[in-house]
């Protein structure tokens, strides 16, 4: 019994609260739970107006749509042609699910994009099974020991929780650790705040049976991140702008509601019985409000605020939104190896994230193949991560549409516009074969009327 694997190293908990807004605003705040947290009470508001407002507000899905758009702009995962048999069996499942190699990258992608880092461990379920892939979030690492001159992962825990059965109909949470070392794997259960080993330790060796000599873990993050170091998450401003536009679309919904219908004001004759025993006035058109004599109802006057300027303001932010995960991706980046390179000093940050991509999972087929092959030779390599798209927009929207006008008035011909209109579909990760261009479109000089 011991309390060392829910020890949780300091720099794994910097940004907890970061990756937290993060992962809400993910979720677009989908639980009342989630979304009273960032959409609080207003004062003196009833609890009626608050459960309607909480009904009626929405966050933008903008987070989302653009994170999943950028990841659309890696093309299909593939493996390259000289891949290793096992390497090639994980393109159609990596798991005991039988989640695909192209969908497994997307994750990855995806919480590179929300966190900035990720971790995929190799694994196995049992002896003469295949190697299996899990993603862990950073907020799931508790500790980790690195060797600072091999750069090999010693020891890593990661905690998470477990649901259940609790009885014939209940279920129950359990908090959990797994404990991965060079040789071993050790889990942990919180039972009434104590951790106790939920079984003898798993031994864990390679496909020659010995062990690993380490923890079959490879760290993901942008280029120039340092391994097995958190960081702000990359897009960060982007999730605090959607709810900062939810906060100002309810705002102006509020402030054209109070436009539309203003207080109203009692004045009341000299003389009269005190407001406060009158009853409240019904301000609606079909009711009829009888006054005392020389008394009077009437609408207060509201400030002629300009509310097209509000919703200017909200439509602007909006289109930022929408563009946002685009223009990260699409802005250029250096890295120090580039920095001295006259002819490539600038990459964008796509082809940043992509070549971070392939460079984590060279590791991780390499780890595969040390759980699949006893004959493997480790100075061989079992095969590359492909992505069809690593140039970002070559030509855009409106271009593509020019085109498509500039054609239809004879300015252009058809084999030149095939070729701008097929280097447009590979830009967005479409693999259209060199021999269906324009070798295989009719000559226009030749078409006989």
């Amino acid at each position: 019994m011991t309390d060392k694997p829910s020890y949780k190293q300091s720099h794994f908990s910097n940004y907890s609260e970061e990756y937290e807004l993060v992962d809400d605003v993910w979720e677009q705040l989908a639980r009342f739970e989630d979304l009273r947290r960032y959409l609080p009470a207003r004062l003196n508001e009833s609890g009626s107006s608050y459960l309607l407002r909480q009904q009626t507000t929405a966050l933008p899905s903008s987070f989302r749509d653009g994170i999943e758009k950028a990841a659309g702009r890696l093309g299909k995962a593939q493996v390259s042609e000289d891949a290793l048999e096992p390497i090639e069996a994980l393109v159609s499942g990596v798991d005991e699910q039988k989640t695909t190699l192209d969908f497994f990258v997307f994750r990855v992608f995806v919480e590179i994009m929300k966190k900035q880092c990720c971790v995929v461990i190799v694994d196995t379920t049992g002896e003469q099974e295949p190697a299996t892939l899990q993603l862990i979030p950073v907020t799931s690492i508790q500790n980790v020991y690195v060797d600072k001159q091999t750069g090999r992962v010693l020891s890593l825990t990661i905690a998470e929780e477990d649901y259940r059965p609790d009885g014939r109909y209940g279920v129950s949470k359990v908090k959990r650790y797994r404990e991965y070392t060079e040789s071993e794997l050790i889990i942990w259960e919180d039972v009434k705040g104590q951790l106790m080993q939920s079984s003898e330790p798993m031994e864990l060796t390679d496909a020659n049976q010995r062990s690993r000599g380490e923890v079959f873990a490879v760290w993901f993050g942008t280029i120039g991140s340092t391994p097995w170091m958190p960081a702000a998450p990359p897009l960060l401003q982007y999730a605090k702008l959607s709810v900062h536009q939810m906060h100002k679309v309810s705002d102006l919904d509020r402030a054209e509601t109070i436009a539309a219908l203003p207080p109203i004001l009692r004045y009341l004759p000299e003389g009269a019985p005190d407001a406060g025993e009158l009853d409240d006035v019904l301000w609606d058109p079909g009711s009829v409000e009888n006054v005392p004599f020389g008394g009077d109802l009437r609408p207060a006057q509201t400030s002629s605020q300009d509310f097209a300027a509000m919703h200017q303001r909200n439509q602007d932010r909006q289109e930022r939104l929408d563009t946002f995960a685009d223009n990260y991706l699409k802005e250029k980046a250096r890295t120090d190896l580039q920095a001295t390179m006259a002819d490539d000093a600038e990459t964008s940050r796509l082809e940043l994230y992509v070549k971070s991509l392939q460079d984590g999972f060279s590791k991780v087929f390499r780890f595969v193949m040390r759980l699949s092959d006893r004959t493997y030779n480790p100075n061989v390599s079992p095969g590359e991560l492909i992505l069809s798209a690593t140039k970002y927009d070559q030509v855009t929207d409106n271009e593509i549409k020019l085109l498509g006008d500039t054609l239809f008035r004879g300015a252009i011909d058809q084999r030149t516009a095939f070729e701008i209109a097929r280097q447009q579909w590979k830009s967005r990760g479409y693999d259209i074969p060199e021999q269906s261009s324009a070798a295989s479109l009719p000559d226009p000089t030749m078409i006989i009327e």
